[in-house]
């Protein structure tokens, strides 16, 4: 980089207050009026530019964080000099057509829509120079609180800096904002990066639905069109985000010799990380070469340390990709990446690693396996476990910015029994796939020795995606002719477990249908982890007390045991889901969609009402008595499970027996009236709680049905939307949940008059009266 003076008039020149040029590259400058010139080669005009922004500094960490890069799609223009103007584009990439028979028709009805036209200040020196403010602002980081603005006073420019194919300005603004403390006067500084795309674009790849990755559509987030005399109608089609790597020597990779690739994907490790965390995020980056090297690509993913005296540096600047270290109470990682939206190679990601991301580890390590590892049996984890867990997180968030989306049939794919074996999970850790929200081994037993405990740093779908996604496919003709060649890998795997993926289902939905899609669960059969997940929380809550040690004022002990709470709830959640699931594959013959067996559900049915009505030992007096006033936590959690047996289960039921389940809502019904009532002559308080809650929210239930999470398209999708949760579909018309649950009222009102004169159920005769 260097500062040198540019060709302006002497009017112009005077309004300069900070410049920057690379001789063979770009010029950015700031006016005194507070705007931003680009000086652009005229052999760049007509490439892509990509404008993106990051955060560098902020006074409060409750309002953004330094690394941290806004969501969304970039601004991309493309510059062209038309009538002593420069016109800046937005790429057209919603229409296409091969055939020349189409493409004209294609070219005026999907035409480049102008974004700008703007002044030329100067076209001197091989350069044009043109004034880029309205993009920086809108490139800039921005919240709910504060956007950027350039008028006011609040929003000022300065440290231009400009290189060969990029350049950068820093943004800092004041704003009332919403932080830690409160509304208050807060402060940021941003830089936003121009880079300048490669002249000749990768060659895009098709979106396949069996594979989950980001996709790039239109700009305007929807599907592209195809036009082509080799079908009716237009074609949707998305592409699959990906990373240009291109072998060095293609002749040596066909003869199957490990190469390197040409621009191998660098990662700089933020300097501010405690220096025990340095290791393990290193190793959690370079676990995925092993998945290139296996078709043939080495050295692909490189890690380095921020430099130390190298100007040129800047980790806000688009072109460096950089895991940073942010220090607050987030219990948290992310890795978001920006891609090309004409052809969908990413150009930037990064990785954000928030401070309390151990607290979060920490607690799950406890609550997962202090049954069986005796390390995780204090306050604070040791290097080596805190290392194991920041692995495993790292390694997570990289596959994001390879362009993976998560994939929650992973942990389905391993039998329950198998994560009690030593040679098992020496290969297979606890998942098919580190997209998974798999976790820790929570079915090991305290018995069991010598057992993996975390997700293995790659899976079996993780390295297949890598070869799906990355391997070169040098005979195809274009990308319809690659999709058809790499289909071949999907094909070859098409129901094997361990290569199956599944989108994560809403979080927002009342219904997860999918119970082999479950975020935090392990093994294929949920009913058997559960078991054996709640034995382990037997044995971990009362030596809680023991183990935790210089915890005088109980905080680390009351977090431990909210989050002991909430693993016993993502068990019964778990089983919850078998009641109405469905079981969704993609595939190549048209999505699957098999509900799951009557018997099946009738048992988890049975196993919650079991569960509840044994969870007093949840309550533990010895250990709950010193974290003051508080509700009993088994008696929240029998009340969460009763609204969603009375709300959300009989419309799951419906909507699976509308799908060919063998198990209907009336089944449903009689064995909820069955499992609750008949085969209870004796009354825990928690099972109590179960039926009051249950019978008075179905009492006050309305008659309109929830709309769950199921997916409606049908067949297998080349290059179509993959949603990373599942849409909704609509059964009120057809289910009789509303006529059943009237039923079974009456049945539970003529039991209570029945049975008034047994204490344990007086209260249900008073309840039902009302």
């Amino acid at each position: 980089m260097l500062l040198l003076a540019f060709s302006l008039s002497a009017g112009a020149q005077n309004d300069i207050s900070a410049k920057a040029e690379c001789p063979d590259g770009l010029a950015i400058y700031i006016s005194s009026k507070n705007k931003i010139y680009l000086g652009l080669p005229e052999n760049m005009l007509s490439r892509k530019l990509l404008f993106g922004g990051c955060v560098s500094r902020v006074s409060d960490p409750g309002v953004a964080n330094t690394g941290q890069r806004p969501s969304g799609p970039l601004q991309c223009v493309i510059a062209s000099v038309e009538d002593s103007l420069v016109v800046l584009r937005r790429p057209q990439v919603a229409g296409t057509s091969p055939d020349s028979l189409y493409s004209r028709a294609m070219a005026r009805n999907f035409d480049a829509p102008i974004l700008r036209r703007m002044p030329i200040l100067s076209r001197e020196g091989g350069r044009v120079m043109f004034e880029i403010t309205p993009f920086v602002i809108k490139a800039a980081p921005r919240g709910n609180d504060f956007k950027p603005g350039s008028e006011d006073g609040t929003c000022w420019y300065y440290e231009p800096k400009a290189f060969e194919d990029n350049a950068s300005v820093k943004l800092c603004q004041s704003f009332e904002a919403e932080g830690l403390g409160g509304k208050a006067t807060a402060s940021m500084t941003s830089t936003v990066s121009v880079l300048v795309l490669p002249s000749v674009p990768m060659r895009a790849k098709l979106q396949d639905s069996r594979i989950g990755t980001f996709s790039t559509g239109s700009l305007a987030g929807g599907n592209r069109y195809e036009l082509t005399a080799a079908r009716d109608g237009l074609h949707p089609y998305r592409l699959a985000n990906r990373w240009r790597l291109e072998p060095v020597d293609t002749v040596a990779w066909m003869r199957g010799e490990k190469v390197c690739v040409s621009k191998p994907i660098v990662w700089w490790i933020d300097d501010s990380f405690p220096e025990s965390w340095k290791k393990p995020i290193a190793e959690g980056v370079l676990a995925w070469n092993a998945a290139f090297e296996a078709f043939g690509l080495k050295d692909v993913l490189q890690v380095r340390s921020f430099p130390v005296d190298d100007p040129c540096f800047d980790p806000d600047n688009l072109k460096y990709n950089c895991i940073r270290y942010i220090p607050n109470a987030t219990a948290n990682a992310m890795g978001p990446s920006w891609a090309d939206p004409e052809t969908g190679e990413i150009v930037s990601a990064s990785v954000l690693i928030f401070n309390d991301v151990v607290r979060l580890l920490n607690n799950w390590r406890f609550v997962q396996t202090a049954q069986v590892d005796r390390r995780v049996r204090s306050m604070k984890m040791p290097d080596e476990v805190i290392s194991e867990a920041l692995l495993y997180a790292v390694s997570h968030e990289i596959g994001h910015t390879l362009g993976m989306l998560h994939n929650m049939a992973g942990s389905a794919a391993i039998p329950v029994d198998s994560l009690r074996s030593p040679a098992f999970t020496a290969i297979h850790g606890t998942t098919a796939s580190i997209m998974d929200y798999a976790r820790f081994n929570y079915v090991a037993q305290p018995t069991d020795t010598l057992v993996s405990l975390v997700p293995p740093s790659l899976g079996e779908y993780d390295k297949y995606v890598m070869e799906w996604l990355y391997k070169p496919v040098p005979q195809a003709r274009d990308m319809w002719d690659e999709s058809a060649i790499s289909e071949q890998l999907i094909d070859s795997h098409e129901g094997d477990p361990f290569y199956r993926y599944a989108p994560q289902q809403s979080a927002m939905s009342a219904i997860q249908y999918d119970p082999t899609a479950r975020t935090q669960d392990l093994g294929d059969d949920a009913i058997k982890a559960g078991d054996y997940g709640i034995a382990n929380l037997k044995y971990i809550l009362p030596n809680i007390q023991s183990w935790i040690e210089g915890d005088d004022d109980y905080s680390h002990r009351r977090q431990l045991y909210n989050q002991l709470c909430s693993q016993y709830s993502r068990y019964i959640s778990n089983v919850s889901s078998l009641i109405g699931g469905i079981v969704l594959y993609k595939a190549k013959t048209g999505d699957a969609c098999t509900p799951i067996s009557s018997a099946r559900q009738r048992s988890a049915v049975k196993w919650l009402v079991d569960q509840i009505g044994e969870s007093s030992w949840l309550d533990n007096p010895d250990l709950t008595s010193h974290f003051g006033l508080q509700s009993p936590q088994s008696h929240q959690i029998a009340s969460n499970v009763a609204l969603y047996l009375s709300n959300s289960a009989p419309v799951a039921v419906a909507t699976a027996f509308a799908n060919g389940s063998d198990y209907d809502v009336s089944q449903y019904y009689d064995d909820l009236y069955k499992e609750l009532f008949v085969s209870r002559r004796k009354l825990s308080p928690q099972l109590k709680t179960l039926q009051r809650s249950l019978v008075t929210a179905m009492c006050r239930r309305s008659t309109s049905a929830a709309k769950p999470a199921v997916p409606r398209e049908g067949g297998i999708c080349f290059g179509e939307s993959v949603q990373p949760s599942q849409p909704s579909v609509d059964i009120s018309h057809s289910s009789e949940a509303a006529v059943y649950r009237e039923v079974f009222l009456k049945r539970v009102s003529r039991y209570a008059r029945q049975h008034k004169s047994n204490p344990h159920f007086a209260y249900l005769y008073t309840l039902t009266k009302q």
